[in-house]
Parts: structure tokens; C-alpha cells; sequence
């Protein structure tokens, strides 16, 4: 059903108390992750207080490539009205259901009415502009929210398709024009992707929202629980309540803190007051000045940036990292009385910038993020000093593969002299020698990457490469066997003695170290044990079996060998569910108080997020 826009001849309605306006760039598998959002939406739909506007896009990807869903290539565009049951549904109230549920989200599910779609490519900013300027015409409200889905890469820019990406200098000009054209600037923009929460995305916006809401990392799967965050805002405004552009920018930071496997869908999160951008941008750009007038030693640099929180950013073609800002802040204040006044300045307004912030942490690693995790090829990773932004500062600028011309040809760029203050600190800096064999893998592994995004499928390149091991190793074992080579005595069983025992040696001595410190151990800490352990204890037995292979201990080893073995993994994956249980517990009983909760400011009083004090609207 198709429905027509105020323009085209619909009376014009009494402004709303807010209209969310949704961005889906569905490139690739972000189709999948779109869709389910524009469904969550579904879910809670438009009310008397507020509209709900979707633009969503997709290109072809796992089911249309399948053949199915095709009619819903391209963009479509939908005033999102609530549906009376969600057909996804399976397993209600578990983990594993509300994953199956986003697995099923297909739009052939949709069943709100379409609206007119402007005419342009997704990835541009004027194609942005126009989708908001006619839905801010056609849908008035006092109040504005615009969440943008989709591939995005923090300081090099958002809405990324195959035909290109959208700069954030592009995003936040198109922001800034259509404040200027009706008066109304956002009060929050939700950048629903990757990496968009660094100072250069950022700095990019002002002007053109009041509070961003954006990841220092990845988000993944379902992302960010909308349906929720749109329901406890019409909450508040049924029950009269204001809501300012922190509160909900902060909501959307609790939500996505308190849903089911957030740890797998949005392990960092933060909210970020634009209007403080500027000073930070100032602050850090004076750090750059005085660092290179003071001609502040290298290694003293070099060591903070290395002790620093690091996130890998890119893997092709080579890897790239950005820096948690304060954490780098924080050691280099320490580390250069001169530089220190600076740090704890910047540091002050950090902190002041940054309104709400949430990270993984294992007291929310549930069994299920557990295993889920191979399957998406998400590690977990302690995020428990992070501070909500990141910066980008290359550590090996003389070597191709950086991606510094993304914003050292930005304002920002030439502001910081971030080109001039990186070849400062590096140079003459001797980089480690790379053996032939570590640099075969390097490229083997970035030639996985591309091709798994050429295909497009999941796991068929993961798959076709433990195949093609398999294959490589029967087959040369039965090369070796016809030359007449004794392979088990010769070949494999050195192999697995030195491999095994390099392992328990490697795995006792990390073992030792986590153990060392004196006090309680965290629950990082006690994860990071029992994989220790366990690797201390494969590694003895495959070196053990090793012996075994060599003919230097009874074959009737075999098989009580092989059942030390399955029994190490049975107990890795046993012990790493009962050493955090009880906090998992806890923390689920904190994300069911939190869900009984109904208004903004309620949810806010009782969410397990950092928060700054927050303004009345």
C-alpha cells in the first residue's frame, strides 16, 4: 500500500512532539540488519505524539542472491505504522530466539504504507537532504531524531555502498543546510554504524544536531533495540513528560545496554554532546602545537600511544588501529610532566562531551554470546577502560596502507597538523622485522577478506578454506606415504611435540602472570585463566600424543589421549559459563528491572550506563 505525502495534496498536520526519521543504508549483509530495525519500529509503529519515517535500502545480498526478495531491491520508503504481531518471532524471550528472529527478518515482512521516494543515490548527502526535508515538510514535528544504519567507518564517513560513501564534512553540511532551510536543527543523530563514534566523525556534525549517538567500534546483528527506545519515548509523551536531546541520546545508549546479547550487537556505545566538539577539537589541536613546538622526546610519545587502548579498525590492506582518546590522554599526562596541564584539560572536557557511555563487559557474556561467537567471528574483548571516543593516530605513516588523506585533507586534519605530528613521532622509528612466513599469512588472510566480501555469503570462504587445509594435508601425507616415508614417526609426531609443548610452555607461563598480581581476580581475569589453563593442557597432551606417534610411548595411549583432549574443551566451555554465572544472573535481573521501567527518565534512573548529569528540555 502506498500512501501519499502531505505535499502531494494531504492537508498538513499539527506538528508532533517528535518525528525519528530513519537512514537504512542496507549495502551487502547491512540489508539484513536494516530491515530488522525498520521491523523492531514495526513493532511500536507512529502514534498521536510522535512519527516514525523510514527510508530503507538494499542491495543484493544473501536472500536475494538465493533468489528470493528481489522486489525489495533499491529503496523503498515507509511511514511506519505498528503491526499487530511480529511473524519473526521464535523462542520468545530468549537469546537464541531473539537472534533467530533477526535471522527472519526479510522484507517481505513489512507491512507499513510507502510513501514517495526522492529521486538520487543513496550514499549522497543531497539524496540525504532531500529525504529529510521532505519528511520534516510532510510530517512536522517540534522535535527531530534521525538514526542512519548502515556500513559506516568513523573518520573516513558513513553510508559506504559499492558507488561510494558519504563524508561526515558531506553529512554534516547537509545537516547544517537543512537546519538553516527550516529552522529546525536534529536534536539527536544516531549513527547506527561502525567506528562513528571518533573526535573526526564527530567534530564533523556540529551545527547540525544538538547530540550524536555513535560506537567506537563495531555494532553487529540486530544493533541497536529501536522498537524499544521509540516505545519509552512515546511513553514519556503520553504520561506528559518532556524529553531533552540528552535524555534520549543517553536512552538510546541504556536500550541498547540493557537488550538481550548486547555484548554481541553493541559492545561500545556512547552518547556525545556536539556543541562541546568544538572545544575538544581546540584543545587537542593545541596538544598537537605543543608537542611539536616542544619538540616533546619521541619515545615518551611512541610509549603512551603504544600503552594506550587500541581498536583494529581495518585488516586490508593492512592492519590500521584508532586509540581510545582518554586512556591516550591519561598516559601521556603521566608519562610528560610539560605536556600535563593539556591532558587534564582535555581530559575535563572529555568528560563533559561525552553524556552516556556503554561497553561489553563479562558480567553480560551470556552462554549464548558464548557460542555465538565463533559462528560471527566476534572475540570478546575488555572494554572496560574505554572512554567514548576514539582519534586516529597512524603509527606507521612512511609505509602504504594508512589511511591518513581521510582526514588530513579535512579541516580538522589541517587544524591538528595531524599529517606534520605523526611523521614527528615516528620518525626514525625502526619497524619490527616481519618473518616471510608471518607476512605469507598476512596476505593469505587479507585475500580471505576480499573474497568473502566479493562473495558475500557467510562462511563459504571460512569453510572452503579448512577444506582445502584437509585436503593439502591428506594429501600430503599420502605423497609422503608412497614415497615411502614413515609419515606418523617422521613427520606428524615431531610436528605435534614441538607445537604441543611450545604451547604449554607458552600457556604456563601467560598462566603465571595472570595469576601474579596479588588481589581478587576480575571476571576478565578469571576468563583469561581458564583459557590458560586449558591451552596449557592441550598443548601437554598433543605433545604427549606426539611421543605416542614417534613410537617413544605405547600406542595404547591413543585413545585415553584423545579423551583428555575432549574433555580440556568440554571444560573450557564449562568453565567459562560457571565462573561468571552468578554475575550473568545478576546482570540479567538489572536488564528486567530496567525493562519494567516506562518513561525516559525512569529507565535513565536505574540504567547501568556512565551518564553525566543531564539537562531539563
Amino acid at each position: 500500500m502506498q500512501i501519499q505525502s502531505a505535499s502531494s495534496g494531504i492537508p498538513r498536520q499539527l506538528p508532533k512532539d517528535w518525528a525519528v526519521l530513519v537512514y537504512n543504508v542496507g549495502e551487502n549483509d547491512e540489508g539484513l540488519m536494516s530491515t530488522h530495525n525498520l521491523l523492531d519500529l514495526q513493532q511500536v509503529g507512529s502514534d498521536e505524539n510522535t512519527h516514525v519515517v523510514c527510508h530503507n535500502y538494499r542491495s543484493p545480498w544473501l536472500y536475494e542472491k538465493l533468489g528470493m526478495g528481489q522486489e525489495h531491491l533499491g529503496s523503498r520508503q515507509y511511514y511506519v505504522e505498528r503491526e499487530a504481531t511480529d511473524s519473526r518471532q521464535l523462542l520468545q524471550g530468549t537469546e537464541i530466539g531473539h537472534f533467530a528472529s533477526f535471522l527472519r527478518s526479510t522484507p517481505g515482512k513489512i507491512t507499513s504504507p510507502e510513501l514517495p521516494i526522492p529521486e538520487g543515490k543513496i550514499h549522497q548527502a543531497e539524496h540525504l537532504k532531500k529525504f529529510l526535508l521532505g519528511a520534516m515538510k510532510d510530517f512536522p514535528a517540534r522535535h527531530y531524531c534521525l538514526v542512519m544504519s548502515g556500513h559506516g567507518c568513523g573518520f573516513a564517513g558513513q553510508a559506504v555502498t559499492a558507488q561510494g560513501r558519504m563524508s561526515n564534512e558531506e553529512l554534516g553540511q547537509a545537516l547544517r543546510e537543512v537546519a538553516a532551510e527550516t529552522g529546525q536543527p536534529l536534536e539527536v543523530l544516531n549513527l547506527n554504524t561502525c567506528f562513528s563514534s571518533s573526535v573526526e566523525a564527530m567534530h564533523a556534525l556540529q551545527g547540525g544536531a544538538r547530540v550524536a549517538v555513535g560506537s567506537q567500534s563495531t555494532v553487529c546483528g540486530a544493533t541497536q533495540p529501536l522498537g524499544e527506545t521509540l516505545k519509552t519515548l512515546q511513553n514519556s509523551l503520553r504520561a506528559g513528560q518532556s524529553v531533552s536531546a540528552e535524555e534520549l541520546g543517553s536512552l538510546f545508549v541504556a536500550e541498547a545496554h540493557h537488550q538481550k546479547l548486547s555484548n554481541i550487537y553493541t559492545p561500545t556505545l556512547s552518547a556525545v554532546d556536539l556543541t562541546r566538539m568544538g572545544a575538544l577539537g581546540d584543545q587537542i589541536g593545541q596538544l598537537h602545537e605543543q608537542i611539536l613546538e616542544k619538540q616533546i622526546d619521541r619515545e615518551v610519545l611512541r610509549q603512551a600511544l603504544k600503552d594506550s587502548i587500541k581498536l583494529d579498525y581495518a585488516a586490508v590492506p593492512r592492519p590500521v588501529q584508532v586509540t581510545d582518546l582518554g586512556s591516550f590522554i591519561d598516559k601521556l599526562g603521566a608519562a610528560c610532566p610539560e605536556l600535563r596541564p593539556q591532558c587534564i584539560e582535555i581530559a575535563a572536557t572529555l568528560k563533559e562531551t561525552v553524556l552516556a557511555e556503554q561497553h561489553q563487559s563479562m558480567d553480560k557474556e551470556s552462554p549464548t554470546s558464548r557460542l555465538l561467537r565463533p559462528l560471527l567471528g566476534k572475540g570478546y574483548q575488555d572494554m572496560s577502560g574505554y572512554t567514548g571516543l576514539t582519534i586516529y593516530y597512524e603509527d606507521r605513516p612512511d609505509q602504504d596502507g594508512h589511511r591518513l588523506a581521510q582526514v588530513e585533507n579535512t579541516a580538522l586534519g589541517r587544524q591538528w597538523q595531524i599529517r606534520r605530528l605523526v611523521d614527528y613521532i615516528h620518525q626514525g622509528q625502526e619497524q619490527p622485522r616481519v618473518g616471510k612466513l608471518k607476512q605469507i599469512g598476512e596476505k593469505i588472510h587479507q585475500f580471505e577478506i576480499k573474497a568473502n566480501k566479493a562473495i558475500g555469503i557467510p562462511y563459504v570462504v571460512p569453510f572452503a578454506r579448512r577444506a582445502l587445509k584437509a585436503a593439502l594435508f591428506i594429501g600430503a601425507a599420502a605423497g609422503l606415504r608412497h614415497l615411502g616415508v614413515p609419515v606418523a614417526q617422521a613427520v606428524f609426531g615431531p610436528l605435534a611435540v614441538f607445537n604441543g609443548f611450545k604451547a604449554a610452555l607458552k600457556g604456563g607461563s601467560e598462566l603465571g602472570q595472570e595469576l601474579s598480581p596479588p588481589g581478587k581476580l576480575s571476571l576478565e581475569q578469571r576468563d583469561r585463566v581458564v583459557d590458560k589453563v586449558c591451552n596449557t593442557t592441550l598443548g601437554l597432551t598433543l605433545g604427549t600424543f606426539g611421543l605416542q606417534m614417534m613410537g617413544l610411548l605405547p600406542a595404547s595411549l591413543a585413545w585415553p589421549l584423545a579423551g583428555v583432549a575432549l574433555t580440556t574443551h568440554a571444560a573450557r566451555l564449562g568453565g567459562k559459563f560457571w565462573q561468571n554465572h552468578s554475575d550473568v544472573r545478576a546482570a540479567h535481573a538489572q536488564d528486567a528491572h530496567f525493562a519494567t521501567q516506562s518513561t525516559v527518565r525512569e529507565k535513565l534512573a536505574v540504567a547501568d550506563i556512565s551518564k553525566t548529569d543531564l539537562k531539563e528540555a
